[in-house]
């Protein structure tokens, strides 16, 4: 158990760092990559594929590809953030939509170099194939990431380092690390109908305070489907799922207050609803864990609620606790393998619940 959640711990250390490819502070995005830079300062829609970078210019303008290709060279240039395919630095009302962009270091880059990229709007894009990141979003405010698919990027296929940041119905596929990652520091951004599938890490890797996950999908991830890291705080999770992930489908590590309402975690490699070491003050209630490879939920943490709750068929124990002073009540488990509910601490409440089998209380 160490081992395994020290390996997660370096994941989220390592797994929202740009790639490193020289010294100093990253250069601004401009004049990067390709056979030919596309400069946009006025409304543009392109009528053929382009080879090489584009570059928005202008306040309050839109770039729509109109389905069209942007291609990048493929190769890594001196600077952090390499070759761009369309890039955004400190300007704000711009709407990127309906791009295929492919064979950069970072597909689409929000950065805030010279000034705030904040209040833009990227629909409908496709991001893949890039050596770093599909989409990311660096110290940018207020964006919203609409409709775009990020697929086999070498590293994520978003990341948002901003706040309240707005990220509904995109996918993220077959990305190497995270499907989606949230950068450390920041605070309330929302993701909404998300689906991340087939990602070499988590679906999603989770820092930050304050963030609201509203009916996204993890789903067949290499580590854990919702994954929250240490020092997350007031995070809300409201009618995700989870399922078919390698590790885990919710992981909390030393992380405290938050809220998981009405989540599913089924058919995870081992533990449905996972809280850590150093995981204190969260809250889960209706949440169902289902035909999960060990247990349904597993406490090692003191001073959490789990309420109405379900555990029902997993290989190991329903509900487990291992640690001090949690409470228990209304929860519901039956059929799981070892037993339906086992106290392994002391000062742990039990109130009304319904389970086939118990042990240690």
């Amino acid at each position: 158990m160490t081992s395994r959640m020290s390996t997660i711990a370096v994941i989220f250390l390592l797994s929202i760092l740009p790639a490193a490819c020289g010294a100093g502070e990253p250069p601004p995005p401009e004049g990067v990559g390709g056979t030919e830079t596309l400069v946009v300062t006025s409304d543009t829609t392109l009528l053929e594929d382009h080879q090489g970078s584009v570059e928005i210019q202008a306040d309050n303008v839109s770039l729509d590809c109109a389905g069209h290709a942007i291609s990048g060279p493929g190769t890594r240039t001196e600077g952090l953030w390499g070759f761009i395919g369309i890039s955004v630095n400190g300007w704000t009302g711009v709407t990127i939509r309906n791009c295929q962009v492919s064979g950069f270091d970072h597909g689409i880059l929000l950065i805030s170099l010279n000034g705030v990229s904040e209040r833009n709007r990227v629909l409908g894009n496709t991001v893949s194939a890039n050596r770093v990141d599909g989409m990311r979003l660096v110290d940018s405010d207020r964006n919203e990431l609409r409709g775009n698919t990020a697929a086999s990027n070498g590293e994520h296929g978003f990341v948002v380092s901003g706040d309240f940041n707005s990220v509904i119905r995109n996918q993220a596929l077959d990305n190497a690390r995270d499907g989606f990652a949230i950068g450390e520091g920041y605070r309330d951004n929302t993701f909404e109908a998300n689906t991340a599938t087939g990602n070499g890490a988590h679906g999603f890797g989770i820092v930050g305070t304050g963030h609201m996950f509203v009916r996204n999908t993890a789903r067949d991830n290499g580590a854990v489907g919702f994954a929250v890291g240490s020092g997350a705080r007031d995070i809300t999770f409201d009618a995700n799922m989870a399922t078919g992930n390698e590790i885990h489908g919710f992981q909390v590590l030393e992380s405290g207050d938050n809220t998981f309402v009405g989540n599913v975690a089924n058919d995870s490699g081992e533990v449905g609803f996972a809280v850590e070491l150093g995981a204190h003050g969260n809250a889960f209630d209706q949440n169902t864990a289902r035909n999960n490879g060990e247990d349904g939920f597993r406490i090692l943490s003191s001073g959490n609620t789990f309420e109405t709750n379900v555990a029902k068929e997993n290989g190991g124990t329903g509900f487990r606790a291992d640690a001090d002073s949690n409470t228990f009540s209304n929860n519901v488990g039956c059929g799981n393998a070892f037993a339906d509910a086992v106290d392994g601490g002391s000062e742990n409440r039990w109130e009304n619940n319904d389970f086939c089998t118990s042990s240690g209380f």
